[in-house]
């Protein structure tokens, strides 16, 4: 997204996943799926990288459980990708929220979550430099906790 001038607003990658909706797994794509859609295989954003940053105990800042209710799913019953940042930025501390800007957030959305589910969401932090914070949050199945539903991750910017 730019301005009038072609001044960089907003930048914005999405990556997705071919679902089988019988087996509720990933579906590998056909030969030809790229080809036929128009998609270039070459990253939008060349120097992005999608490495999710792993949540420990080490920088460990809050913990909550949240219950999912009919307005966080969408049409195919599941927590609305959206839901999941919203969550996320519910959970940055204060002082990071009110005194940094946020400069680039990230999400991995690995496994159904539907309603009525009980979600541990677990934050932790992490210093990138004087000036900027990692911020994640690992959204946990509470009645399983190695089932991991998704995960969001913020990069925080001190003026």
């Amino acid at each position: 997204m730019e301005t009038e001038k072609g001044e960089e607003l907003v930048c914005a990658e999405t990556r997705w996943t071919l679902m089988d909706t019988e087996r509720r797994r990933p579906s590998k794509l056909e030969p030809g799926f790229f080809d036929a859609y128009h998609i270039p295989l070459e990253p939008i954003i060349p120097e992005e990288k999608f490495d999710m940053p792993v949540c420990m105990d080490v920088n460990f800042v809050t913990e909550r459980k949240t219950e999912v209710t009919r307005r966080d799913t969408d049409t195919n019953g599941h927590v609305n990708n959206a839901v999941y940042i919203e969550w996320a930025l519910d959970d940055v501390p204060d002082d990071i929220y009110e005194k940094y800007s946020l400069i680039d957030i990230k999400a991995a959305y690995k496994r159904e979550c539907r309603k009525g589910a009980t979600i541990k969401c677990q934050c932790y932090a992490r210093a990138l430099s004087d000036k900027k914070t990692e911020i994640s949050t690992c959204f946990i199945d509470a009645e399983n906790e190695k089932t991991v539903f998704s995960q969001v991750s913020a990069i925080w910017e001190k003026p």
